[in-house]
């Protein structure tokens, strides 16, 4: 129980931990002001910051070698190197110091030179780091440790001490001893007479300090006694004067706002409150100084402007105290790499992207296969968020989101993308974009600046600004190069030229039949029945569940042969698949990566309003459109951009209708249909749309 007294319940703090280092932060500021080779400075050096280092230990936490060598670096040495940058530039404007003589007093870890004092206690930083290191290699291995400790020492004490390398060392004892007391020194806490003993244990304190004299880590002095007593007085005065100070926080059992403020600053405080008083002593008589009746105020002062400057250091500069150094790393890296990129020349490679990193298929695909074949010297580069799918050879796969793929977006010639909100780099001078669009032929549905109430504000910013840096689009009818040039946000040329994709609806490849079946483990005597709605503004898929089973039975007894539906949901659906209800004749699709190729072996297609409808049935093979939800498309949804009337299939708004329009399926009124609908949309396409649009990329590659 006796935690619940000593620990902050808001943030677990431990209260008299924070306590006693605001007093001994206070006497480290104060003795620092008060001037002269007093008594009180004495006794205060004694102990004061042998017991920061005490208290540091009991606050250990422990880490591999590698982890606290970057953790500590991180925490320790980045807000000594702010601070000490502070420094410089306060030692320029008041002192005249220059930056060689200033790196070289740090380098020797020395206090005072040209008359400027280093910044106060801003070396405990430094040391606290080397101490931390060595303990979590003490607790790896303890010979090395020791050798290391002992070896270091000795080298600091005789040769070099770069950096306050030997007051590190002069820590060690006490961060240990720290370490090793924590649960004891808590238990202490607890007993009610315990804190009773500071006068005494002040007491043993102000004679040790007699008996061995002024003691320094920073200058490495144990006291004026001989060696090894010295040594000895040196460490058991540390101790003995911090069980002093830990014992008068005892009588502080709750937290005190402005006490656990000014120990949550103490690191700023020791990084500036040198400063603070070099100001003072610009200004303010140095006789001031001598009397406690202005040193104790204005010591007051000085930690609380430190406790300021520290909170706006950690709301504006959190990286100057060690805090989200990391984001602050890696934004400068992605900036120096970008600048970097930004001025690499452009060569000759396409950067390809298939709705946000999925796999190869749509438009991207076509081209960048024609492309390999027939002009094996250009770079294909395939942006990909899967790294795990498989990809043909020649064509390099790159993580969508990694620095390899800004690298590529930067210095290709040529970027080929179907959607709009794909975040690229910014377009440099000579690069050529082409923006294919993945909806089919014109679509059945309204779409962009038609709907541009209904999209997603982010989205249509996007979509906006990609039309913007779009050099090119092109389509294969009127009705949908028409609508690229007066709903797309698009000010730009579009060519009517072949569709890549159409490409394999009227070239059926060798071997893809066989392919897709043995993807899914249908037999090849199956015929195929390809269910493919489209999205909708909610993410309810109920609608896309209905009597399958029937409708396969349908199609045989109408077509012959044995039906498997194959049931792909949108992209933006995908991830919802498996809401949906499956068996040995129903197969989800939906992670299939090509459109096109299922279209292709399909023998049946069922949608709804999917443009898919009306690319499908280039091949002449029976389509079927069925929307249970058709009157709330309409008027809630996006609405179609034709007349029921007008095209060449009826969409049934039930099973039952669904189920006739199969029944009474007649191919030649179909065609008949079909043709007419073609006719009056303009549209024209003859399979050869993968060289056709590969030749206009090819324009651009070599300028």
């Amino acid at each position: 129980m006796f935690f619940l007294n000593i620990i902050m319940e808001s943030d677990k703090r431990i209260v008299f931990l924070d306590t006693s280092r605001a007093m001994a932060m206070f006497l480290v500021a104060f003795a620092h002001l008060y001037s002269g080779e007093s008594q009180e400075r004495l006794y205060i050096y004694a102990f004061h910051m042998p017991f920061f280092f005490l208290v540091s230990g009991m606050l250990h936490k422990r880490h591999h070698i590698v982890s606290s060598i970057v953790e500590n670096a991180q925490r320790l040495l980045i807000p000594t190197l702010s601070f000490i940058f502070i420094t410089f530039i306060v030692a320029r404007l008041f002192y005249g110091w220059h930056l060689i003589p200033f790196a070289m007093t740090c380098w020797e870890g020395g206090v005072q030179s040209w008359g400027f004092p280093l910044n106060g206690v801003v070396w405990f930083l430094i040391a606290l780091f080397y101490v931390k290191v060595l303990i979590d290699i003490f607790l790896w291995n303890r010979l090395l440790a020791l050798v290391l400790w002992g070896g270091l020492f000795y080298l600091g004490l005789n040769f070099i001490n770069p950096f306050f390398l030997c007051s590190g060392m002069m820590a060690f004892p006490m961060y240990w001893a720290g370490m090793r007391g924590k649960k004891s020194f808590i238990y202490l806490s607890s007993i009610s007479w315990v804190k009773w003993l500071f006068p005494f244990f002040f007491i043993i304190s102000i004679s040790l300090t007699l008996i061995n004299g002024k003691v320094s880590m920073i200058a490495h002095d144990f006291g004026k006694a001989s060696v090894p007593y010295n040594i000895i007085l040196f460490y058991v005065n540390g101790f003995i004067g911090s069980l002093g100070l830990l014992c008068l926080s005892f009588f502080f059992k709750k937290p005190y706002g402005v006490v656990t403020k000014v120990a949550m600053s103490l690191i700023s405080i020791v990084g500036l409150q040198q400063l603070f008083i070099n100001v003072y002593d610009v200004y303010a008589d140095g006789a001031l100084r001598l009397s406690y009746f202005y040193t104790i105020p204005v010591t007051i002062v000085i930690i609380a402007l430190c406790c300021v400057c520290h909170k706006i250091i950690d709301t504006f500069l959190p990286f100057m105290l060690g805090k989200n150094i990391r984001p602050q790393i890696r934004r400068f890296l992605d900036w120096t790499y970008e600048v970097v990129c930004k001025h690499l020349p452009l060569q000759r490679k396409i950067v390809f992207d298939n709705f946000g990193g999925r796999g190869m298929g749509d438009d991207p695909k076509y081209i960048a296969l024609y492309i390999k074949e027939h002009h094996p010297d250009i770079k294909l580069i395939w942006l990909l968020a899967d790294m795990n799918t498989p990809m043909p050879a020649g064509i390099t796969p790159v993580f969508i989101y990694s620095r390899t793929a800004r690298y590529h977006l930067y210095t290709a010639r040529i970027w080929v993308d179907n959607i709009k909100n794909f975040k690229k780099t910014p377009k440099r001078k000579g690069q050529f974009y082409l923006q294919t669009w993945h909806d089919c032929i014109s679509g059945l549905k309204r779409s962009e600046a038609r709907i541009e109430i209904l999209l997603n504000e982010e989205y249509v910013k996007a979509a906006k600004f990609d039309a913007s840096i779009t050099d090119l689009m092109y389509s294969d009818n009127d009705l949908t190069k028409s609508i690229f040039e007066n709903y797309h946000w698009y000010h730009g040329e579009v060519v009517k030229c072949d569709k890549p994709r159409v490409s394999i609806l009227l070239n059926f490849p060798i071997g893809l039949r066989k392919k897709v079946l043995n993807y899914f483990g249908i037999y090849h005597e199956k015929k195929i029945v390809l269910y493919a709605p489209t999205c909708r503004s909610s993410n309810d898929t109920s609608i896309f569940v209905w009597n399958y089973e029937e409708v396969i039975r349908l199609l045989s007894s109408k077509f012959g042969g044995d039906f498997v539906m194959l049931l792909r949901l949108h992209p933006i659906f995908a991830k919802m698949s498996n809401n949906l209800r499956y068996s040995e004749k129903v197969i989800s699709a939906s992670a299939y990566p090509d459109m096109q190729e299922l279209l292709a072996v399909s023998d049946v297609l069922i949608s709804d309003y999917s443009g898919c409808m009306l690319e499908y049935a280039i091949t002449r093979k029976p389509v079927f459109a069925y929307g249970a939800d058709l009157e709330k498309y309409i008027n809630d949804e996006r609405g179609l951009i034709f007349e029921l009337e007008e095209l060449p299939f009826k969409i049934s708004t039930s099973e039952t209708n669904l189920c006739q329009s199969i029944l009474e399926y007649n191919e030649t009124d179909y065609f008949t249909k079909l043709s007419s609908f073609y006719k009056k949309i303009g549209f024209e396409d003859t399979g050869d749309g993968c060289q056709q649009v590969s030749e206009l990329l090819l324009e651009h590659i070599s300028k």
